[in-house]
């Protein structure tokens, strides 16, 4: 399977490659380009980000010194979902996990 990868990776170099020569050629347009290269991120070696947990979130919130309903403003969620993912009813995901990262990382400001 590793083959397979490898191939894969050496695939994408020769068509970014490709793709660089024709942008020097004019052929190829810098936002072409750049859309190119943007495909290029390997979202692989991005770390997984696992969700908070409830007590986790509300040390969060505590920290920022807000009540449920304005830590839920600030997140642009609404107060009962927030509610719902620190008494662990639901986890935050998508969007709402990785602002969530931020402000564990940044604290509230991270987001103000």
């Amino acid at each position: 399977m590793k083959a397979k990868s490898s191939n894969a990776a050496r695939m994408r170099a020769e068509l970014l490659e490709t793709a660089q020569g024709l942008h020097r050629a004019g052929i190829v347009s810098t936002g072409t380009l750049e859309k190119i290269t943007a495909r290029e991120v390997d979202f692989e070696k991005l770390p997984l980000l696992k969700p908070p947990r409830g007590a986790e979130i509300v040390a969060m919130r505590e920290r920022a010194n807000m009540s449920q309903a304005v830590f839920a403003r600030v997140l642009n969620v609404g107060t009962s979902t927030l509610s719902q993912w620190e008494r662990e009813e639901k986890r935050p995901r998508g969007a709402a996990a990785r602002l969530l990262e931020v402000v564990r990382k940044n604290g509230v400001q991270g987001v103000l």
